[in-house]
């Protein structure tokens, strides 16, 4: 059986001679297929790459753990590893130990716990044999990311041991090979992860669709569920659990098997959802479903723009989508709600980004690279960067002692938006307010191919929003011949605030019992209500003037920008709002 390509990587660059000691991360605690079954990640490495049998082998394959001590995957290999244990404790008698019952008596592996007591007894073990495997798990608790000079005297001796062995040719030359395994780069100290310590980390990637396929046929091949599908096939189901281990997706074939439901569109992909927001915590939010791009007033030029790139999109022209969208705008103008509808319309999931910032050494930063790998595996997907200069803000410059946190987020997160496989496939969408506050570099195109600039409307558009706004809500009016553009002519209303006056007429007209707003609702409230930018117009002008100058277009520019672009008016406008706003 064909080798994944992690699995295959790490077996040629071991038989290369490249190294010894090797770090397994990603998607460690999942089922890895090997001929009719499928394994966990000890089990699998012992008979994918190990060349184990379910008794004997040339091999010997040792595993280790914080919390469960020594074991072996095999009886056989434990009576060896007894001996070998009674050997080097001083007490083997002459004639050796024969089985691991008798060698039982006085210890058993699992009693062998403490790093301080492992780790010597595993390099004499390395040292005096050849063909042995040590496979270390749970590796955070032996190399935490953490100050050496809080760590205790054991964990510190213990990495500085495996970082020891990572440079140690003389393991290679006797066929002896170390796996570290650990789900998370960020988690393992940097002094393992440095080019000097010459340990080969090795990523498990997400299951791909073709994976998740096979799974799929052989649990149902034997689930005794013949209702298990009837409006979707397996490949459509295997294409919609994309993100989800095979661990996961038995998780919600068993559940539906239990409770002898039929799996559908929705069923699963509100199963996934779940499933998806609970492995990566509180760091995404899922959305499926939902209104199109017709839903939306207003904007007629960067709608034509997006539907554009939906025909694209739906067409498998990978390379005609851009590689992401950055989207500028005041507060208020709509900018969630046209992108959120731009990937109903596309027909993408869409997965909004969270707060990934964790009070803990190490967790932003795992956090991430988690969440990175799942939505690689999910795509193809929207994904919609919210509050990006937020997050994503003042790049290297030393926020408020984050210990460089930001940077290396914003590095991660770049590199990953960077990478031309993923064109078409993950499409990142950046929502911001003030592109002055990031990093230039992050606008550049090969990022951010479409720069598209969001403005507060005219009139006309304020009344086609106006509009959309009393049909997305559901709300009954009775405006008759009224001109709309007239009444809002010289109001500086934004989407949010026309959907807020829409509400709010519909709250009047119920508190007088009429089923309808009526003109007079609409007169009264637009005289009471008091616009956002009316608040703050200074600050507000500059947002709109910062989104012009970072347009990727000038067809994305109401005429009074483009000229201002062009005669240098704009420039000049900014520098001065800035000087008047202190910024």
């Amino acid at each position: 059986m064909s080798l994944p390509g992690w699995a295959q990587s790490l077996k040629e660059r071991y038989e290369a001679g490249v190294a010894g000691v090797f770090l397994i991360h990603g998607n460690t605690r999942d089922y890895y297929p090997w001929q009719n079954e499928y394994l966990l990640l000890e089990s699998y490495l012992h008979r994918a790459l190990l060349g184990g049998v379910d008794e004997g082998s040339e091999r010997l394959v040792v595993s280790y753990s914080f919390s469960g001590g020594l074991h072996c995957p095999t009886p056989a290999m434990e009576a060896q590893l007894e001996r070998f244990i009674y050997v080097y404790r001083g007490i083997a008698q002459a004639t050796g130990v024969t089985d691991s019952a008798s060698s039982a008596a006085d210890f058993t592996l699992a009693q062998y716990i403490d790093p301080a007591a492992v780790f010597p007894l595993l390099e004499h073990l390395l040292t005096t044999h050849d063909h042995v495997a040590v496979i270390i798990e749970e590796a955070e608790a032996i190399a935490p990311a953490s100050d050496m000079g809080l760590m205790n005297a054991t964990i510190a001796r213990s990495l500085m041991t495996l970082r020891r062995w990572a440079a140690d040719p003389h393991l290679q030359r006797k066929d002896c090979v170390v796996m570290v395994v650990s789900e998370s780069l960020a988690d393992i100290h940097p002094k393992l992860l440095s080019a000097s310590a010459r340990l080969e980390a090795i990523r498990v990637p997400l299951p791909t669709q073709a994976d998740r396929l096979g799974y799929l046929n052989a649990f149902l091949g034997g689930a005794g569920w013949p209702e298990a599908l009837k409006d979707l096939t397996v490949d459509r189901v295997a294409a919609l659990t994309g993100g989800l281990t095979l661990e996961q997706l038995d998780d919600l074939l068993r559940a539906a098997r239990f409770r002898r439901e039929t799996l559908s569109f929705q069923s699963v992909i509100d199963r996934k959802k779940r499933l998806v927001e609970s492995s990566v915590g509180d760091l995404v939010e899922v959305i499926q479903g939902g209104v199109g791009l017709d839903a939306v007033g207003g904007m007629e030029r960067q709608k034509a723009i997006l539907a554009a790139i939906v025909e694209d999109i739906k067409a498998g022209r990978n390379k005609h989508v851009p590689k992401g969208i950055y989207v500028q705008g005041a507060p208020g103008t709509g900018k969630t709600f046209l992108m959120t509808a731009f990937g109903n319309a596309s027909g993408l999931v869409t997965v909004v980004l969270k707060s990934f910032y964790n009070k803990y050494v190490g967790g932003t930063e795992a956090n991430v690279e988690r969440l990175l790998g799942i939505l690689e595996a999910m795509g193809p997907l929207l994904l919609i960067l919210d509050e990006y200069d937020q997050s994503f803000g003042r790049r290297g410059q030393g926020d408020e002692g984050d210990s460089g946190v930001r940077q290396r987020v914003w590095g991660m997160f770049s590199a990953f938006l960077s990478r031309p496989d993923l064109q078409g496939w993950v499409i990142p969408v950046a929502l911001l307010n003030r592109s002055d506050l990031v990093d230039v570099a992050s606008k550049r195109a090969g990022r951010f191919d479409l720069r598209m600039p969001i403005f507060l409307p005219d009139a006309a558009e304020q009344a086609l929003i106006l509009q959309r706004a009393f049909k997305n809500n559901a709300i009954t009016v009775d405006l008759g011949d009224a001109p709309l553009a007239d009444k809002l002519a010289g109001k500086g209303y934004s989407p949010a605030d026309l959907n807020k006056i829409a509400q709010l007429c519909d709250e009047r007209a119920a508190g007088q019992n009429r089923s309808s707003v009526t003109v007079d609702d609409l007169t009264w409230m637009m005289d009471d209500y008091i616009p956002s930018e009316a608040e703050d117009p200074e600050t507000i002008e500059y947002m709109e003037l910062l989104a012009a100058r970072s347009s990727s277009s000038k067809s994305l520019l109401p005429d009074r920008y483009r000229k201002m672009l062009e005669d240098g008016s704009l420039d000049n406008r900014l520098r001065e709002l800035r000087m008047t706003l202190r910024l």
